[in-house]
């Protein structure tokens, strides 16, 4: 199935340091078809230098409605808060990275970075090859195969960067599946010859990303 090719590849994710009080955590947020385990490399990276991370599975692999997944982190984030974790930095792959968007509008002043790595902020209307058909056609068919999410991202969607929230995209020149005018909000970081399912695996900019983060 072409569905195959987009997902990114699943790895196992190390155990994260204990978090410190006060420290601020990076959260992963997988794409659609994803699963924690995709930030295998940078989260090892992460453990190695003494920095906290979670990365929770969620959506049926992300395959949920954007509205049904979103409602799950919010819920994650709760729980988080609810452990005195005030901030976190989020690095979100793909739709990831739009619901890691939509997480900061909706808890004021918790996200304190988002790092979007090939992120579908603005939707994909014209990339996906599945919707290259009509809507009409098109919608029950993916719905049933791949999940509700890829009827909400294959459409323009707005983007906008809520107040203090510190945004870095990371695209790269052979992303096929989002282009780089939906990935491209706040400070962009553009790399060439990563596909989009190995963007969750690029250890050196998603570090250099974070360090920009104060």
């Amino acid at each position: 199935m072409a569905l195959l090719k987009w997902v990114p590849p699943m790895g196992i994710l190390p155990a994260s340091p204990p978090i410190q009080g006060g420290e601020i955590p990076v959260l992963f947020l997988h794409g659609t078809l994803g699963s924690p385990g995709n930030f295998e490399f940078p989260a090892r990276a992460l453990a190695n230098r003494g920095r906290a991370f979670v990365a929770p599975r969620y959506g049926s692999h992300g395959t949920d409605s954007l509205d049904t997944s979103l409602a799950e982190l919010s819920g994650y984030v709760a729980k988080l808060e609810a452990q005195g974790i005030k901030q976190v930095d989020i690095v979100g792959h793909s739709a990831g990275g739009l619901l890691g968007l939509r997480l900061a509008h909706k808890h004021p002043g918790f996200v304190r970075g988002l790092i979007g790595l090939g992120a579908a902020f603005k939707g994909v209307p014209r990339s996906l090859p599945l919707n290259r058909l009509s809507r009409p056609m098109l919608s029950p068919l993916v719905r049933f195969v791949a999940g509700q999410v890829f009827v909400d991202i294959t459409q323009q969607l707005a983007a906008q960067i809520p107040e203090g929230l510190q945004l870095i995209s990371i695209y790269s020149t052979a992303d096929r599946i989002v282009p780089a005018a939906s990935s491209q909000l706040g400070r962009t970081i553009e790399i060439a010859g990563v596909r989009h399912e190995e963007l969750p695996r690029q250890t050196v900019p998603i570090l250099e990303a974070l360090a920009l983060i104060k």
